[in-house]
């Protein structure tokens, strides 16, 4: 008999202490280096069982089905290797598990908003226009396809447009063409990431495309996406609904749907332009960000996004294969590969991607949060084993510092009308280019995007160093043709100005529509920004 060794490892690659393990009829926990080793198993039988559990990470089961020397096995999570005959499971815990989800009638849902009632999960509803089977999605999320408005990389026209040119039109864009149709290009998922007791729990957002690659895609790009803060929201975090509201109003399970999906087209865009890139769009917990303030937790929790998308072999083209005993109907309301039934099976997953390229983007207040990660690397009051990164220590020297590794991936900032200004609670322009001209200079290779409809200064005009060095980088594309609008162009950066009479609509028009100015400038920035973004095209 064979011996078997396991090691047990988490987002960062650290090692988990006091994992405990049933493999078959042997039990056990790790060491301080997430190792456990049983012997006395017969490898050959035809079927063999592990459990893998920990209070502080995602419980995890794997079936194997004939030798555990070569039979195949069905979590994505494992990878195994062979060494003098003997075995070595390596298995890759995550903090990340879908959301519960519940159904209910919309006469339900307006009953329980009477009083403002705290929900267990997600609402989910019927989808009225079933087209490929899947029955239900997550409340309010239609995912009809849209002919998405696609930016181009020079954003403002050659010439003013006509007085009866409304919306997109006063833009360098089309609606994309075939609509886009998000039900057959990707998932949406609502994530829960737990604390340990004496630490809140966070929702996410994410999107994640269909990936046609054979192994998984090495590395995984990602859009990070920071709403305006939710300090003033009356629901109970997550899954509240906002008293007295009809229909009723499930309020921060709202927020992922207006910005990833119909309403602001965030997903939408990525997937006209065929990008492969994970949207990841933390909730904020009445006005608190929590870790995803800092460096370590935001790139934390890419990590773990990297851990579960691999977990529901969403990081290659596994799960567009096999359903995995997944039904169809629970397709977007975050069926999982962790539920009871057949698993997809193979004898190698590959490892979960290392996380690629990070964009970094904040609209409004939601800038905030981009500033506290530029200025902060550790997640204070928050727990590094479970929340953040921990740095190399004598046991793992050889890895790589994760700060560096996080410099290095945080490749472009987009500031989607960030609000700078003192007056909306802003730092002040002078502050904030400070801060720009260290992180830009820190990597030339780093790309900084910034559009606004607020206050913004016209690099050529404003006295401030930090303009004149990027005007001073390379010769600018320049447009300042237009009434109303203005834009510049470096290699690597992007300052674009519309003025409220430009952008803003009365009523709003387009797909996403335009309405005021603030509102419609997140939906223009984005489209153009991934225009010229790499992010996801590798």
């Amino acid at each position: 008999m064979a011996s078997i060794t396991l090691k047990i490892f988490d987002a960062n690659n650290d090692p988990i202490d006091g994992v405990s393990i049933i493999l078959d009829a042997k039990t056990g926990s790790t060491n301080s280096n997430g190792i456990f080793s049983i012997s006395g198993i017969d490898i050959d039988r035809n079927f063999h069982y592990l459990s893998i559990s920990h209070p502080y990470y995602t419980i995890e089961f794997v079936e194997f089905r004939g030798s555990l020397r070569d039979g195949e096995y069905n979590n994505p999570l494992l990878q195994r290797s062979l060494a003098s005959g003997n075995i070595e499971l390596t298995i890759y815990l995550g903090r990340l598990y879908t959301a519960p989800t519940i159904f209910k009638e919309n006469i339900e849902v307006n009953a329980l908003a009477v009083t403002g009632s705290n929900l267990p999960g997600a609402l989910t509803f019927k989808l009225p226009n079933d087209r490929y089977s899947h029955t239900y999605s997550y409340r309010g999320q239609w995912l009809d396809p849209l002919a998405i408005e696609l930016a181009e990389k020079r954003i403002l026209p050659d010439v003013q447009p006509a007085v009866t040119d409304k919306g997109w039109r006063r833009f360098r864009s089309a609606p994309a063409n075939p609509p886009t149709d998000i039900q057959a290009l990707g998932r949406f998922f609502w994530l829960l990431h737990p604390g340990s007791p004496k630490d809140p729990q966070f929702a996410v957002a994410v999107w994640s495309p269909n990936i046609n690659h054979d192994g998984p895609l090495d590395p995984l790009d990602m859009v990070v996406f920071f709403s305006p803060h939710t300090r003033d929201y009356p629901a109970k975090y997550p899954f509240g609904l906002v008293k007295k509201t009809n229909p009723g109003d499930q309020q921060y399970m709202t927020l992922g749907k207006k910005y990833l999906l119909d309403e602001y087209g965030f997903a939408y865009n990525l997937i006209a332009r065929r990008r492969r890139a994970v949207m990841v769009m933390p909730i904020c917990n009445k006005g608190s960000w929590g870790p995803y303030s800092s460096g370590e937790g935001i790139y934390r929790l890419c990590r773990e996004v990297s851990v579960f998308l691999h977990r529901e072999a969403r990081t290659s083209n596994l799960s567009l294969k096999s359903v995995g005993g997944i039904d169809r109907k629970t397709w977007f309301i975050g069926g999982s590969l962790r539920s009871p039934g057949a698993g997809i099976w193979s004898t190698d997953f590959g490892a979960p991607p290392k996380v690629g390229r990070i964009v970094i983007s904040g609209y409004s207040r939601g800038i905030d949060p981009v500033i506290s990660i530029m200025r902060t690397w550790r997640a204070a009051g928050f727990s590094q084993q479970y929340w953040g990164c921990s740095p190399p220590s004598s046991s793992n020297s050889n890895r790589q510092d994760p700060n560096q590794a996080f410099s290095t991936a945080w490749q472009e900032l987009w500031d989607l009308d960030g609000a700078h200004a003192p007056s909306n609670g802003g730092i002040g322009w002078p502050a904030y280019t400070a801060l720009l001209s260290k992180w830009f200079s820190a990597d030339q290779t780093r790309m900084m995007r910034l559009f606004h409809s607020l206050e913004q200064p016209d690099p050529k005009k404003d006295g401030n160093v930090f303009w004149k060095k990027l005007m001073m980088e390379d010769k600018p594309y320049e447009n300042y043709k237009i009434d109303g609008a203005r834009e510049l162009q470096g290699k690597r950066w992007t300052v674009v100005h519309c003025d409220a009479k430009y952008i803003g609509n009365k009523p709003a028009v387009g797909v996403p529509p335009l309405p005021d100015a603030h509102h419609a400038t997140p939906k223009v920035a984005f489209s153009h920004l991934a225009a010229l973004s790499p992010v996801g095209t590798t």
